[in-house]
């Protein structure tokens, strides 16, 4: 087709002809189409992970939740959000004293966090960490696990930053070898 195929087509089709802002569900149904037609390249995906946050923000908005709040947080710079559903599993240990361990920890890395606690969680004591908008690991952490792989996110972090241009190399290497968060 002169298109590019079918996909092209349908994609075209998903798309109000009256529409000004298409919602994000229809420009990500036009790109898994255009994906599924091979017609998508590396560079669309990157942008659409690279702008995550102002997608977010324009289409879908953030929550006045723990997960919303840390979302948004991990939006507004070279930060990690962190939701921490509090159950009554942590024994002794307050909601706030976790998340300040957290927040040191991850301190240590030299990196910049905020915890957003949502307490009396029915379910046992999870967390989420968020980075550009983008949970880092697949599903919630219990936080024993979690503070294991507190360098490892960090250096995820760091490199996800790099990657995609928020930081350079000089700085990049600076924050790694000197701990000086640009």
């Amino acid at each position: 087709m002169i298109l590019g195929g079918m996909a092209s087509l349908i994609s075209l089709a998903a798309i109000p002809a009256h529409a000004e802002n298409p919602g994000l569900k229809t420009i990500l149904g036009a790109q898994l189409l255009r994906a599924a037609d091979n017609t998508i390249s590396a560079d669309d995906y990157q942008k659409l992970s690279f702008n995550r946050c102002a997608s977010l923000k324009k289409y879908v908005g953030f929550s006045d939740t723990p997960l919303g709040q840390a979302t948004e947080y991990s939006c507004k710079g070279l930060n990690i959000g962190i939701t921490l559903y509090a159950g009554k599993d942590l024994g002794k240990h307050s909601p706030e004293k976790v998340a300040q361990l957290f927040k040191s920890k991850l301190a240590e890395e030299a990196m910049t966090a905020e915890v957003f606690i949502k307490p009396n969680h029915e379910y046992g004591t999870v967390m989420a960490f968020f980075i550009n908008g983008e949970s880092y690991f697949n599903d919630y952490i219990i936080p024993m696990e979690a503070i294991k792989n507190i360098d490892t996110l960090a250096a995820e972090a760091r490199l996800f930053y790099f990657k995609n241009e928020q930081i350079t190399p000089h700085q990049l290497s600076e924050w790694i070898k000197y701990g000086k968060a640009p």
